[in-house]
């Protein structure tokens, strides 16, 4: 049920004139603006001139609508991968391998951790080919030319060193394997990354791609694969990158 009111201009009563000049005074607030904004859309729709997906046509992924979430397309698009043989590198509790064990012929993950490793154990417990180890990125406890796919997931922020990494990764990989690392763009903000660890603030795409190939790898693309809607605004670079 909706109740509209309306002020009449003959009104003589001062305290309710006095409302009307404070509402219009305030008309700016972030949250009026954007009800103004909506609210032709929404009277379409309630006229049965628009569906949903019309009333939100350029700014879908803003809004909610049952079974499309971030998850359930990220989890559906998945299944078109074929990863083989997969090394997490800085894998944190294994959230990234849960959603790919399943479609790997083996998957290990590896981070420096025992807690997170632990915790790691338990979430991939059910899946046979999975496996965690504790260990450090910069002198990978794995084989030569023992994975197809080779992930550095946000690693690259907790290094110093981030050349003897794309090393070891390059090491790890077979002849014509993949890398994929995803990590934050060069930026300013010190501050709002402290409480996470990083320990630098970021890479530009020349520089992923300059360590890439130097450590002997192919570079297939590198750009801004995301740039996140909330303050500050962080860039996330993602590079591909094959072993010949």
């Amino acid at each position: 049920v909706f109740v509209y009111y309306r002020i009449s201009s003959t009104t003589s009563d001062p305290s309710l004139e006095g409302v009307w000049q404070f509402l219009r005074r305030n008309t700016e607030d972030p949250l009026i603006r954007q009800d103004i904004a909506r609210i032709g859309q929404v009277l379409r729709k309630r006229a049965g001139e628009e569906t949903w997906a019309d009333s939100v046509a350029g700014d879908m992924e803003r809004h909610y609508s049952p079974g499309r979430t971030w998850e359930a397309t990220a989890r559906g698009l998945v299944h078109l991968l074929e990863p083989g043989d997969v090394l997490d590198i800085a894998s944190g509790d294994g959230v990234l391998a849960e959603l790919l064990a399943p479609l790997s012929r083996s998957i290990v993950c590896l981070d420096i951790s025992r807690r997170v490793a632990e915790a790691g154990r338990r979430r991939l417990e059910r899946f046979p080919n999975a496996r965690f180890e504790v260990g450090d990125m910069h002198d990978l406890p794995v084989a030569d030319a023992a994975f197809d796919t080779v992930l550095l997931m946000h690693a690259l922020t907790y290094t110093r060193e981030p050349g003897a990494v794309f090393r070891e990764a390059a090491r790890a990989l077979r002849p014509g394997g993949k890398l994929l690392a995803v990590t934050l763009e060069k930026h300013r903000h010190e501050k709002a990354v402290e409480p996470f660890n990083h320990v630098n603030l970021g890479f530009t795409a020349e520089q992923l791609e300059g360590m890439a190939e130097q450590s002997g790898l192919q570079v297939l693309s590198c750009s801004v694969s995301a740039v996140e809607k909330r303050a500050p605004h962080f860039s996330v670079l993602a590079l591909t990158a094959a072993r010949p």
